[in-house]
């Protein structure tokens, strides 16, 4: 099967051109490769790759130092960290969740903003596990600007509409995902690990590396493979950008299926800061803080999640 999903190249000078195929690309499958991304190339792929399984080879009491308090009570964080396979709620898989790093004086730090929380890492991190994804961090910030910022261009918007609404502290999340080979297999269908979905906020950037088993759905219905493309970025845009686009921008529902054999990802969701503010065509303005917060009690591994009080959510849109 011809791969349905469109190839960019980020390092074309021309970057109207670039910026109107992305759009293109955007308004009818929803999903591009990334090629050329400034600072992801094979040895980042390899380096990023090596950490998530040097992570997940850990000993379960290792890891789970590193859970929330939905697992652990003495846990320091609620928003991220490690989350474990729980079958009996559909998560098939292992994850680990870091967000960005903000000085100890920081006012959303002090304030204790769950979105702002400090990451938790391993303690005995043999493989520079903590530097390759604070690194990759920075690398994946860099370059969902840049997606941004082109598809700007893209629409005609002014190129740097959105940079004050994500930059700096942006509340972006970096997670690395292990699937095991599934246990019980499906006699209807593909067998599958991650159930159809699309991503919530604004712009996906994902490392397949070199596995299959994710799809996603066209607009006639049909599910197609995104084959692997080492050294390459698999991106798509979430419902937020979707609708703040009036539906412009697509949305796509995706789907990950078993492949008989352990399957390492790892995404990073681009999000704005918290106290970003967006226009949604259908239902006026937001502030991203709360309504990210309000759909992350969607997902078994936020809930419980934080409800904040008006008053708490006031005062922690004040801080710049």
């Amino acid at each position: 099967m011809e791969n349905s999903v469109p190839v960019i190249d980020f390092s074309g000078t021309d970057r109207s051109a670039t910026a109107k195929k992305l759009v293109e690309a955007m308004e009818t499958v929803g999903f591009v490769y990334l090629d050329n991304v400034p600072g992801y190339n094979a040895e980042t792929e390899k380096a990023v790759y090596e950490a998530a399984k040097w992570f997940f080879n850990l000993p379960v009491e290792e890891k789970m130092k590193l859970s929330s308090k939905r697992w652990n009570k003495d846990a320091r964080g609620v928003y991220r960290g490690y989350v474990p396979m729980d079958p009996s709620q559909q998560h098939f898989r292992e994850q680990y969740e870091m967000g960005g790093t903000l000085p100890d004086d920081d006012p959303d730090m002090k304030s204790g903003n769950p979105l702002y929380e400090v990451t938790q890492y391993p303690d005995n991190d043999t493989v520079q596990f903590r530097s390759t994804m604070s690194s990759y961090y920075d690398v994946m910030v860099n370059a969902g600007m840049e997606f941004l910022r082109l598809s700007a261009i893209g629409m005609g918007l002014a190129e740097n509409v959105y940079d004050s609404r994500f930059l700096p502290k942006s509340v972006s999340s970096l997670r690395i995902m292990y699937y095991p080979p599934a246990a019980t297999k499906s006699t209807d269908g593909p067998t599958l690990i991650c159930k159809e979905h699309f991503d919530t906020t604004f712009v996906t950037l994902l490392a397949t590396f070199t596995y299959t088993g994710l799809e996603i759905r066209l607009s006639d219905g049909t599910w197609v493979p995104v084959p692997p493309r080492p050294g390459s970025l698999v991106v798509n845009i979430g419902e937020l950008l979707s609708k703040i686009t009036g539906g412009k921008l697509k949305a796509t529902y995706h789907r990950v299926c078993d492949i008989g054999r352990d399957r390492y990802s790892v995404p990073f969701f681009f999000e704005p800061r918290f106290d970003g503010k967006f226009e949604i065509p259908s239902s006026g303005p937001i502030t991203y803080g709360p309504w990210i917060l309000q759909r992350m009690r969607r997902h078994h591994e936020y809930n419980p999640c934080p409800r904040l009080p008006l008053s708490t959510v006031a005062s922690l849109c004040t801080h710049t």
